[in-house]
């Protein structure tokens, strides 16, 4: 049941994460993409799906960057 809610909670933050970045709300669009690679990175963390491990980690990074400059 936890990996089914943590599956459709990553897709919904990733799809609000898309949809601010397609309006160009920042710094919303970049939270939200992190919020939802971190959920889908523990969620294939949980089910063994290293693939999407290894892609959300990336994103994280990707995501925290853009943290980082936004604070700057």
């Amino acid at each position: 049941m936890i990996n089914r809610v943590l599956g459709w909670a990553g897709c919904f933050f990733v799809c609000v994460g898309a949809l601010l970045t397609t309006f160009d709300i920042d710094p919303l669009n970049i939270y939200a993409l992190n919020v939802g690679a971190i959920i889908y990175a523990v969620w294939g963390i949980r089910t063994r799906q290293w693939n999407q491990v290894a892609v959300n980690a990336g994103l994280i990074a990707i995501y925290g960057l853009g943290v980082v400059l936004r604070l700057i």
